[in-house]
C-alpha cells in the first residue's frame, strides 16, 4: 500500500504543479497532502475489500447496484475528509459506486452534492459558532504577536505538545521568547468539476482496485488541494510566520492543516528542517499507517525512548509529560479508561478497526463482571468523548445500570487524582502516561486487535510476569482483586518497579537531562540546516 501511495503523490504532482501553475517539489507535496493520501487509500482499500468479500460470499447481489448518478460530498480538506470517512451516507455512496463500478461494471457516476456532514453540522450550530469564533479570536490575536515578535526566529514550534514551561525554557536557550502560532482556518471552496478533468497516471498492473483509485481520486481529493489551493498557498505566504526559519517542529500538525503544511512545504525548499515529535504512543505497535507517513516526511523524529532502523529517529524521551505534576490517591477508586473508533475503518494500524469494537465493548463488560461486588462499585468508567456512533453510556447503561460513568469532559488529569490504580484497555498514551509518572497502573487488550512489534514483545512480556499487563479483562480482574488492599506494596516492590523502568527508558522515558537533549536536537538540525554537518551525521549527535 505505500508503493501505491508513492506512485499516486508521483501522479499527482505533475496535475498539481499545471493546475496551479507551480514548479512545487516532490517534498513539498509529501507534505501537503501525503496523510491525506495515506488515508484515502486505506478507507478505498477496505471498501473494496469488504464489498468483494461480501460478493464472493454471495451476499450482494444486483439490486445493490444503480446506475443512476450517485451523490458524494467533496470534503473541503483532508481533515473533513477523514470526518465523512466515519459517516454512513458517505460510506453507503462509496460503497454503491464501488459495486456499479468494480462488480456490476455500471456507469454509474459520482456526483458532487452539497450536504453537510454531521461533522460541520456541529460545527455550524450557534453556540459552538460562538464559541469557536471567540477562541479564533484569542488565537488570531497571539499568532499577530507572534509575528511582530517571531519574524526573524530560527525555531517555530507549532503544536508540539510539550508544556508551557518547558516549552518556554528550551526556547529561550535560543533567545526565543513566548510564541502562538496558529494559522487560520479555510472558508468553504467551491467545487469545480472543470479543475477536475484530469486522470492520474500509476505505473501498476491493471487491476479492479487500480481502477477504482484512477477514476475517484479526482473526485474525491479535497478541494484545498483543488479549488482552494491557491487561497492556502497565498494565506501560507502573507500570515506573517519567520521567514527564514532553519528548523521547524510539531507533533500534530503535519496531518491536516493544509495551510501550516504549505507554509512548512515552501520553506524545506529553502533548506529549513523538518522535525516530527512523537504524537500518541505508535513506538510498540506493528504496523501504523500514519507512523510511516511520519517517518517519511519528518528530517528528524523525535521519540519517546525507542530507535529504530535508519537514522531519523532520535530518543529523547516523553516530551509531552515534561513538566506535568500528576498526583493519585493510595484509597481511592480504579480508573477504567476506554477507547472508541470509528464505526468505519480509516487507517491501517495495529488497532481495534470498525466492527470489532463490538467485541472491544464485550471485553470491557466482561473486566467488570469478574471484580468482586465490592470493588466494582468503586470503579469509575472514562469513556472515549468521541461517541462515533456506538451509543457508548447507553451500552454501559443496558449491562451495567449502577456503573460510575465518565462522559470525558472532567479533565483525566483530576480523575487520577481520585484514583488509586488507572485500567488502561488500549495501545495509545494512557498508560505511557501514568507509567511515565510512577502511578499504578494496569493494562489489559486483545493481543490479536492490538498487536505490538518485535521489539516491544520482551518488554510486555515482563510487565505481564510482574502483574501489569494481561492479555485478558479476566486476567486484570483477578489481579486487581488481588492487589486491591495493598497497592502500594505490589506497584512499589522491586521486581515491578524494575520492569516498569524497563518498559518506560525505552517508550516514556524521563531521563534528567530531557531539556539538554531536546536543545542538542534542535542544534544539530540547525547546523544541518546551515550547510555546516550533513544530515547523516546527526545520526551519531551524541543523544542517548
Amino acid at each position: 500500500m505505500q508503493d501505491l501511495n508513492k506512485d499516486i503523490i508521483t501522479s499527482l504532482i505533475p496535475v498539481l504543479n499545471t493546475i496551479h501553475k507551480e514548479n512545487r517539489t516532490r517534498q513539498y507535496w509529501e507534505l501537503l497532502l501525503g496523510y491525506w493520501v495515506n488515508v484515502f487509500t486505506a478507507v478505498m482499500y477496505d471498501r473494496w475489500s469488504v464489498v468483494k468479500d461480501a460478493i464472493d460470499k454471495g451476499l450482494l447481489d444486483e439490486s445493490a447496484g444503480q446506475s443512476k448518478p450517485i451523490g458524494h460530498q467533496v470534503a473541503n480538506n483532508s481533515g473533513l475528509f477523514i470526518n465523512l470517512t466515519s459517516e454512513d451516507a458517505w460510506n453507503a455512496s462509496t460503497i454503491t459506486w464501488i459495486v456499479n463500478k468494480c462488480f456490476w461494471h455500471e456507469s454509474a457516476e459520482l456526483v458532487p452534492c452539497n450536504t453537510q456532514s454531521h461533522h460541520e453540522k456541529a460545527l455550524s450550530s450557534n453556540a459552538v459558532r460562538v464559541k469557536t469564533g471567540l477562541k479564533d479570536i484569542f488565537k488570531r490575536f497571539l499568532n499577530t504577536l507572534s509575528a511582530q515578535f517571531g519574524k526573524k526566529d530560527q525555531i517555530i514550534l507549532v503544536s508540539d505538545y510539550m508544556q508551557f514551561r518547558p516549552r518556554q525554557k528550551l526556547l529561550l536557550r535560543f533567545g526565543i521568547g513566548p510564541r502562538y502560532w496558529s494559522p487560520p482556518k479555510a472558508p468553504e471552496f467551491e467545487y469545480k468539476h472543470e479543475m477536475r478533468s484530469w486522470e492520474p497516471s500509476l505505473p501498476i498492473g491493471e487491476s479492479c482496485f487500480t481502477s477504482l483509485i484512477i477514476e475517484s481520486l479526482p473526485k474525491m481529493i479535497p478541494k484545498a488541494f483543488v479549488e482552494g489551493y491557491q487561497w492556502v498557498a497565498k494565506t501560507a505566504e502573507s500570515m506573517g510566520w519567520p521567514d527564514s526559519p532553519k528548523v521547524i517542529w510539531t507533533s500534530n500538525s503535519h496531518f491536516t492543516d493544509e495551510v501550516f503544511n504549505a507554509w512548512a512545504g515552501a520553506k524545506r525548499e529553502l533548506g529549513s528542517r523538518f522535525i516530527i515529535g512523537e504524537h500518541g504512543g505508535f513506538g510498540t505497535g506493528d504496523f501504523n499507517g500514519a507512523g510511516t507517513f511520519q517517518l517519511h516526511v519528518a528530517d528528524r523524529f523525535i521519540s519517546t525512548g525507542w530507535e529504530s532502523t535508519g537514522n531519523k529517529i532520535t530518543p529523547v524521551g516523553n516530551f509531552r509529560q515534561l513538566g506535568v505534576k500528576q498526583k493519585w490517591n493510595s484509597q481511592g477508586g480504579a480508573l477504567l479508561v476506554c477507547v472508541a473508533m470509528p464505526r468505519y475503518s480509516f487507517d491501517m494500524r495495529s488497532m481495534v478497526i470498525a466492527g470489532q469494537m463490538v467485541s472491544y465493548f464485550e471485553e470491557q463488560f466482561l473486566f467488570v463482571d469478574s471484580l468482586p461486588a465490592d470493588i466494582r462499585e468503586r470503579v469509575a468508567v472514562r469513556l472515549y468523548p468521541h461517541d462515533y456512533g456506538w451509543n457508548q453510556k447507553e451500552r454501559w447503561r443496558n449491562k451495567h445500570p449502577s456503573v460510575k460513568l465518565d462522559d470525558g469532559s472532567c479533565p483525566i488529569k483530576k480523575q487520577i487524582q481520585r484514583s488509586r490504580v488507572i485500567i488502561t484497555t488500549y495501545n495509545a498514551t494512557a498508560y505511557l502516561e501514568t507509567m511515565f509518572h510512577n502511578i499504578p497502573t494496569i493494562i489489559y487488550w486483545n493481543p490479536d486487535h492490538w498487536e505490538v512489534n518485535n521489539d516491544a514483545q520482551p518488554l510486555f512480556e515482563e510487565l505481564k510476569r510482574v502483574g501489569i499487563f494481561h492479555d485478558s479483562p479476566h486476567s486484570a480482574a483477578k489481579q486487581l482483586s488481588l492487589i486491591w488492599d495493598n497497592i502500594e506494596e505490589w506497584w512499589y516492590s522491586n521486581e515491578v518497579q524494575e520492569a516498569k523502568n524497563s518498559f518506560c527508558d525505552k517508550y516514556s522515558a524521563n531521563p534528567p537531562d530531557m531539556i539538554d537533549r531536546l536543545e542538542k536536537v534542535l542544534r544539530v538540525e540547525m547546523e544541518v540546516a546551515q550547510g555546516n554537518i550533513i544530515a547523516a551525521d546527526s545520526k551519531d549527535d551524541g543523544i542517548s
